[in-house]
């Protein structure tokens, strides 16, 4: 991993890579929270519908 950012680093001035290193981690946090409300939206009632089921 180390290897590949210092490829990228080389390639890119510093601005813009900081700038591109900061977009991704930005959007890495948005995906990884609207997984996590999916989740915690459609826990409860996917529970109730198994507890249904299952009685």
């Amino acid at each position: 991993m180390r290897k590949h950012l210092q490829k990228i680093k080389t390639k890119l001035k510093t601005p813009e890579f900081t700038k591109i290193l900061t977009l991704r981690t930005i959007g890495n946090f948005l995906v990884l929270s609207s997984l996590f409300l999916i989740g915690k939206t459609f826990y409860l009632p996917v529970r109730e519908e198994i507890r249904y089921f299952i009685d």
